[in-house]
């Protein structure tokens, strides 16, 4: 990955570019940002400039050793710790190092990915992915060795809010006064989970969701999408690249998410108490990361059906097709219950994160989601 191939955000590869140039690089950092910002991305060209042997004035040079190897993500001195879990009973996955070859892949294929879409294509996306306590053991052993090329070792860590206790706690030390040449880049898009000793060890990067012009020119030039194509995935992707590419890749995603979006209100609003209980229980069975992918969709189609409510379909990011659906059901999300619903659903993905138990979770959402779409626009919130 090198920097003039991560969407959006120059200011950053700016600052990222003179601390290498000036010798001046932090050795602890934070990105953090929306999901799709480019976190991840900018994170991989700066450990590959970093290490890079014939700099370029805003680039690597893309054909030294270190170049090579970073091709492939075989450089021996940077490292990347990412939440695992096993596949299944039989086989007990506990460090990053057994599942390498699955990371390189995915980074290599597609670097804007989010943790869903990680466990997913190992098949385990019911899961909650980790960094183990041996993990942190790792970690420590890795930064403690002379470096092969001579140059930094990098530890990029990615999730870094999935690391268990014992992990977090036994990095601080090192974290404060790692080894000679090293470089720690933690990548996250929820800082407010990290512990506090942690945040205050390290430089914060913040990255800013991407404009809509900054994806279309992606859109074009690395998936090859026409203009007007580009364009309208943009548009529909809040500034989330992640979004972009699957949209841009398959056109029936977002129709899907509504269909079940609608699916769910309907439920809701009539209270019918046996299809309730079933799509509890079907929605429980789908893992946490599915849960909390489905109530952020949900957030995003209420915010729209509002915008459809009161009367600026300007601001709503759907195709005409997409508004179709909801204008219907755009009249139950009004000044006097939408508050009070995008409340209810943080509240909800705030405790889905907690691992509040799925059932009872979404069995109390789904009445007062249905109370809230009953309440009438002239009645006052109390």
């Amino acid at each position: 990955m090198l920097f003039k191939q991560v969407a959006g955000n120059n200011n950053i590869k700016e600052i990222l570019i003179q601390q290498v140039q000036k010798n001046r690089v932090s050795h602890a950092q934070l990105f953090f940002g929306p999901e799709g910002s480019g976190c991840l991305a900018m994170a991989l060209a700066f450990a590959r400039y970093i290490c890079c042997h014939q700099k370029q004035e805003n680039d690597s040079c893309g054909a030294c050793s270190s170049c090579i190897k970073f091709d492939k993500l075989v450089h021996p001195d940077f490292h990347m710790v990412f939440p695992v879990n096993s596949r299944n009973s039989a086989s007990k996955i506990t460090t990053c190092d057994e599942l390498l070859t699955d990371w390189r892949s995915m980074l290599l294929n597609h670097p804007y990915f989010n943790l869903f879409d990680w466990l997913k294509s190992l098949g385990i996306e019911n899961k909650q992915g980790n960094i183990s306590a041996e993990e942190g053991t790792n970690i420590i052993r890795k930064l403690n060795l002379t470096t092969y090329e001579g140059g930094y070792k990098i530890m990029l860590i990615w999730l870094p809010e999935c690391m268990h206790p014992t992990t977090a706690n036994r990095l601080l030390k090192i974290l404060e006064e790692p080894p000679e040449k090293t470089v720690f880049i933690l990548v996250t898009e929820s800082p407010e989970q990290l512990l506090s000793t942690i945040k205050s060890r390290v430089q914060a990067i913040r990255f800013r969701p991407l404009s809509q012009s900054e994806m279309s020119f992606f859109l074009q030039n690395e998936l090859e999408l026409s203009q007007e194509k580009s364009e309208g995935v943009a548009a529909l992707s809040d500034g989330n690249l992640n979004l972009a590419i699957k949209l841009a890749q398959e056109d029936s995603f977002i129709k899907k998410d509504i269909a079940d979006f609608l699916d769910w209100m309907r439920i809701c609003y009539s209270l019918n108490i046996p299809k309730l209980l079933e799509w509890v229980n079907n929605m429980s069975e789908l893992g946490r990361e599915n849960q909390k992918n489905f109530i952020s969709r949900t957030l995003q189609f209420l915010r729209q059906a509002l915008l459809l409510n009161l009367k600026l379909p300007g601001l709503v990011n759907l195709s005409e097709e997409e508004k179709a659906q909801l204008i219907k059901f755009s009249p139950f999300v009004h000044a006097f219950n939408s508050d009070d619903m995008y409340e209810a659903l943080d509240k909800a993905y705030y405790a889905l994160e907690r691992n509040a138990h799925a059932k009872m979770l979404f069995l109390n959402l789904s009445f007062k989601i249905g109370r809230l779409l009953n309440r009438r626009v002239n009645k006052q919130v109390a």
